[in-house]
């Protein structure tokens, strides 16, 4: 769907509540779109504060999410700084002004976000602020796509009884070592095997989307909305 042969280049805009969402989730895909020439921004929406976590921890996950960003080839990051695990106590007005915000500035082509049936109440409240600041009017054409990130996506349907059902698959073989690579550079999130959040558990679920479909690797996306 978004990588047959064409001429145009486009703006794509990825939206995580924390840093490694977007690698997680999309991490091949925001990839390749770097090697077909589309220009790639990401927004991180929140962000750790003192006194639950140390202003060293602060300052390491931003910096391991600018590093993740480079590797995956993103020309420019946006940090929103909101408190993360405590969206719920921001005003949504608030979050979504500067969601538009993004989105007017980026005027992508794409939008990914985090599906907002995930366990981690902060992606379900930013997949809704991201769908609403999204929302047809200026942008001349609006594709968007949740993303299934793990530890989170198959909790939410364990626990909440939610159901990502991909319709959008996307061949990531070409490029799931800058996935690893660029995960790899979340060395606060990243777990050991056989935790979901772990190397091994980013290739294993490669593996199954691209089964899915007759790949060996791809990431799976659900189509919110494609207005043209």
């Amino acid at each position: 769907m978004f990588f047959n042969e064409r001429s145009e280049k486009w703006k794509v805009a990825v939206v995580s509540a924390h840093p490694d969402d977007e690698t997680l989730g999309a991490g091949g895909t925001l990839a390749r779109h770097v090697a077909f020439g589309d220009e790639v921004h990401s927004c991180i929406v929140t962000a750790g504060y003192t006194p639950d976590w140390t202003e060293t921890e602060i300052k390491n996950a931003r910096l391991q999410a600018e590093k993740a960003m480079k590797t995956l080839g993103v020309a420019s990051v946006r940090f929103l700084g909101f408190p993360t695990v405590k969206l719920n106590a921001v005003p949504g007005k608030e979050l979504c002004d500067k969601l538009r915000e993004f989105i007017v500035d980026i005027e992508p082509d794409i939008i990914y976000a985090p599906f907002h049936g995930d366990l981690n109440n902060d992606h379900h409240i930013v997949a809704r602020a991201t769908a609403t600041a999204a929302r047809p009017g200026s942008q001349k054409r609006i594709t968007m796509l949740y993303f299934e990130t793990l530890s989170s996506t198959e909790w939410g349907r364990m626990f909440l009884n939610t159901s990502f059902v991909p319709n959008i698959y996307v061949d990531i073989g070409m490029t799931i070592e800058k996935k690893l690579e660029a995960a790899s550079c979340y060395s606060l999130e990243m777990r050991e095997y056989p935790h979901p959040r772990s190397i091994e558990g980013i290739r294993l679920l490669a593996q199954l989307r691209g089964m899915e479909v007759g790949l060996e690797l791809a990431e799976a996306f659900m189509l919110a909305v494609h207005l043209s």
